[in-house]
């Protein structure tokens, strides 16, 4: 490669907490989620048309209130801190991201929704682990729980855009 090229990578792993874009960038009222499904689209599939794989690690589900706040405020009874998974997932960015992708050929999803919100209702902690904090930000403790999870998924979809 001749000194001051840029570094051409073989895959590029994303991720996004956004769910609109603007539709018209002279218009701020022109938000829209189609928009930010036609703009990662539009994004991903460059990056493959060069050759590059695209790996998107889905947005974590989104709780409707500060967790770390209702674990605090209800440490006697946690179970008024769960949430529900389906609503959780909705209001996230995963949604705007699968979409994106299925409009890409190749692109690969790493999906940890199941290692944070296993079941049904999404609970507030994990094996003595509180897993929100600041809205949907998980907290560093818990995403090192999740680091084999991570790994086992995020291997093969590398491996796998890699030769797509």
């Amino acid at each position: 490669m001749p000194d001051g090229a840029p570094a051409k990578p073989d895959v590029v792993v994303v991720s996004s907490r956004a769910t609109q874009a603007l539709l018209d960038p002279s218009d701020p009222g022109s938000l829209s989620t189609s928009g930010m499904v036609d703009a990662l689209a539009t994004q991903w599939q460059r990056l493959v048309a060069a050759g590059i794989g695209v790996v998107v690690l889905t947005d974590n589900p989104s709780p409707p209130f500060s967790v770390y706040e209702c674990v605090a405020e209800n440490r006697d009874n946690l179970a008024v801190c769960a949430f529900d998974r389906s609503e959780a997932v909705s209001r996230s960015a995963a949604p705007v991201q699968l979409e994106a992708a299925g409009r890409v050929p190749g692109v690969q999803i790493v999906d940890l929704t199941q290692m944070i919100c296993p079941e049904e209702q999404c609970v507030p902690i994990i094996g003595d682990v509180l897993l929100y904090r600041q809205g949907s930000h998980l907290t560093d403790t818990y995403v090192r729980t999740l680091s084999q999870d991570l790994a086992t998924q995020l291997v093969p979809a590398v491996e796998r855009a890699r030769k797509h």
